[in-house]
């Protein structure tokens, strides 16, 4: 943090200062009261909440003014932006407290928890740490004190110095470091053994890289050879294809030659019975021409001839059409046979489908149960995690909770004492003013003697100081040898005055350094304000642990979750998949029907 100005109003000595800082030192000087030591106040009170002790709001205040304001600006370390705090104040409270951005001119913090804690963030001060003792432990130590410290005992600097040195936080860090040290070591370990076994292989590594190059000759050979038997395969795939074309040849000339083979029986038949028929013919022109008589009867024959010739020719041009209609109709048979079978299978899909739709359904509610169960066995991890986290930190809450409740009684028990002490103080007091004032009598006395003795030893006709008669020379002699014993009686009585005053300073002194130095212990111990706080943060934290484990109750099934249903999905099978290949089947089904119907509608037509 660089503090780069200050600006104060009816703030002690000052009625209204801008001072403005430079980075680097900058150096205060003035005369002794001039309110150099103000200024380190007035930034203690503003950033750290700090006043001395003893010390009022009031006290604050410059003379004759009812409130006062202290302005800080600094640069904070936190974002390397430039803030002011402002802290408003009158002898009862402060009225004011608030942060805020120079840049944007926003108020960001408005009141005295709130400032508090932005400011600890910036000053990046830990929670429990007390604002007031770590400015007076550092930057507002009173001067001749600095090293008072260092020669109290060892619990109490323990006290002072474990905060300002963050030897807890290092503690804990430590603690925390300890197990990536573990898992650095399990690492290791881990690692050593991967490079054992790497080093074994590497052992081999020389025999593997001749075989390598064996089989990488051996697999230019195979390509080789790949290479090879793929032309072969282009030229064998030409081959068979002109084999499938003479096939396809060869099979419409069997069919060709198996309808002339059926046309040929035909003519054949047809041949023999126009043979009878010639032969009877001939028989009867034969008889025509041994007959005249029966050359009639011939041209009726012969008439009769030409027109069983014409119906012979007619029943062959019907029985080729018969042939022809009767193998579009085996051709239109056998589509509708396979189109009777697809169907059938289309059919089986479709009742294949309606009997996995309720393990489909039962997969896909498992899969989202487990995406489900697998987010919440992550969820886990980091509860569990949160857990140990909330548990440990109120682990330390609970500790330094106990360790303020035992400041309170250590603060408690030294408050007594530093009671006892300024009533010593206060008795010694007293003790040492009567002494005074018995001294400024015997002084006094001194005094009066003095100038009594003076003027009986000057004037020649003396008096008595009692009767104001006139004294003899005997007995003024005898005035001035009970004056001058009486004055050494008193000067020895004041000189036991003097070393009883000094005593009783001394005595004083003694019992206002082990004040100072058990105030400032006691300052150093928690407060009440600091145990409250340190309750407060344990209260919350075991609310937030309390959450966690209850956080974590509810997942603690997720995992078990996450197995049982990845065994059922793995029991179940994948019907889905199934489902769809079906699904793609049944697709084709009015298609098919299409087909069937055309083909029954051509088998009507052929029949």
């Amino acid at each position: 943090m660089l503090i780069t100005h200050l600006e104060l109003e009816n703030f002690k000595s000052y009625a209204s200062e801008r001072i403005e800082f430079l980075p680097g030192t900058n150096a205060i000087i003035g005369a002794n009261g001039a309110g150099k030591s103000t200024l380190l106040e007035a930034i203690g009170f503003a950033l750290f909440d700090h006043l001395e002790q003893g010390m009022k709001l009031a006290n604050l205040l410059r003379e004759g003014t009812q409130a006062g304001s202290v302005v800080v600006g600094f640069i904070s370390s936190h974002d390397e932006r430039g803030y002011e705090v402002e802290r408003c104040f009158n002898s009862k409270s402060t009225w004011r407290y608030r942060v805020y951005d120079l840049e944007t001119g926003q108020c960001l913090v408005e009141g005295a928890e709130e400032a508090r804690a932005w400011l600890r963030q910036h000053l990046r001060v830990e929670p429990l740490m007390a604002l007031d003792t770590l400015f007076e432990n550092t930057i507002g130590v009173p001067q001749g004190t600095f090293t008072a410290p260092f020669l109290q005992p060892a619990a109490a600097r323990k006290a002072i110095f474990d905060p300002l040195l963050q030897v807890e936080e290092y503690k804990k860090a430590s603690d925390k470091l300890l197990d990536t040290c573990k898992w650095l070591d399990r690492e290791a370990g881990k690692l050593q053994e991967d490079i054992a076994g790497i080093q074994g292989q590497l052992r081999v590594l020389p025999d593997l890289r001749e075989e390598e190059g064996n089989l990488t000759d051996a697999l230019t050979k195979l390509e080789q050879h790949i290479t090879d038997l793929q032309t072969r395969i282009e030229d064998i795939s030409e081959e068979l294809s002109a084999l499938d074309r003479a096939e396809d040849r060869v099979r419409d000339l069997a069919n060709r030659i198996q309808q002339k083979e059926a046309l040929l029986g035909t003519h054949e038949v047809l041949l023999q019975s126009e043979r009878r028929q010639l032969q009877k013919a001939e028989e009867a022109r034969a008889q025509v021409d041994a007959t005249r008589a029966g050359h009639e009867a011939y041209l009726a024959a012969e008439a009769q001839l030409t027109r069983l010739e014409q119906r012979r020719q007619e029943r062959d041009r019907l029985s080729r059409k018969c042939s022809q209609l009767e193998a579009g109709l085996a051709s239109v048979e056998v589509k509708l046979n396979i189109l009777e079978e697809e169907l059938a299978e289309i059919a089986a899909a479709a009742e294949r489908m309606r009997a996995l739709e309720p393990d489909v359904k039962r997969q896909e509610e498992l899969e989202q149960a487990l995406r489900r169960a697998e987010e919440e066995a992550l969820r886990l991890e980091a509860a569990r995690r949160r857990e140990r986290e909330a548990a440990e930190e109120v682990h330390r809450a609970e500790a330094r909770v106990k360790q303020c409740k035992d400041g309170r009684q250590q603060a408690k028990a030294l408050e007594q004492e530093l009671a006892e002490i300024e009533q010593r103080i206060q008795y010694l007091d007293r003790q040492q003013q009567k002494c005074r004032e018995e001294r400024a009598t015997t002084l006094a006395e001194v005094e009066r003697l003095s100038k009594q003795s003076a003027a009986l030893a000057e004037s020649v006709t003396a008096r008595c100081p009692v009767c104001e008669a006139e004294l003899t020379p005997a007995r003024r002699e005898e005035l001035l040898a009970r004056n001058e014993q009486h004055i050494r009686d008193l000067t020895r009585a004041i000189a036991n005055l003097d070393e009883c005053l000094n005593e009783r300073a001394q005595q004083i002194s003694d019992l206002t350094s082990e004040l100072n130095r058990g105030q400032k212990r006691l300052q150093a111990l928690p407060s009440e304000d600091d145990l409250r706080e340190a309750e407060e943060y344990l209260a919350e934290r075991q609310g937030r642990w309390e959450d966690a484990k209850a956080e974590v109750d509810a997942l603690e099934k997720a995992p078990n979750q996450v197995e049982a249903l990845r065994q059922e999905l793995m029991d179940l099978g994948d019907p889905r998949r199934e489902y769809r290949l079906c699904e793609d089947r049944v697709r084709l089904g009015p298609d098919k029907a299409e087909e069937q119907r055309q083909a029954l509608a051509r088998r009507q037509g052929l029949q």
